[in-house]
């Protein structure tokens, strides 16, 4: 267990183990706390876009571009920081020992991370996550801007599917 938590800070002495993982429990916390804030708050913003009448893809798009720039914000305060803020650095430190393990269960583990991170982390983990291995800069890009667009695509649908729901739902009750 010690070498796994070794690995995951990514450091050789207890000390320093010790002063990332200080920085870590005060950081992590609040960034998870502020993303749950954002959660509700988009939640409340389909609601009143609905309740104006938008539709559905001028609301995808408004969404789009707020996660856009909120990603953006969350990966570079994650790179200003010498504190793995996102925690994505130390998980694909423990997926690339897996690797060298077995060629099978990191390519498992790896899938499994994907799909979570695309789904709910969103694209600045998903970034983070693969930072060694995008060296292009466009391919970066491209990957942000297009697991943005994946992750509200799937978070719209889900934000105007409840929302009608609890609408029909209001409406038969009252």
């Amino acid at each position: 267990m010690k070498r796994l938590v070794k690995i995951f800070f990514g450091v050789d002495s207890f000390e320093e183990m010790k002063k990332r993982g200080l920085s870590m429990m005060l950081i992590v916390p609040a960034i998870r706390w502020g993303e749950w804030m954002l959660l509700g708050a988009t939640g409340a913003a389909v609601v009143a876009l609905k309740a104006w009448g938008v539709g559905d893809v001028s609301i995808f798009f408004l969404l789009w571009a707020g996660n856009l720039l909120i990603e953006w914000c969350l990966i570079a305060f994650n790179d200003s920081t010498d504190v793995d803020v996102t925690l994505m650095e130390g998980l694909r430190r423990l997926v690339d020992k897996a690797f060298e393990q077995s060629l099978i269960l990191g390519i498992v583990i790896e899938i499994l991370v994907v799909v979570r991170l695309i789904i709910w982390d969103g694209a600045a983990y998903f970034i983070i996550f693969f930072q060694k291995r995008l060296v292009r800069k466009s391919l970066k890009i491209s990957l942000f801007v297009f697991s943005c667009g994946l992750q509200m695509a799937v978070w719209t649908v889900l934000y105007i599917y409840g929302y009608e729901s609890f609408s029909d739902l209001f409406a038969k009750l009252f």
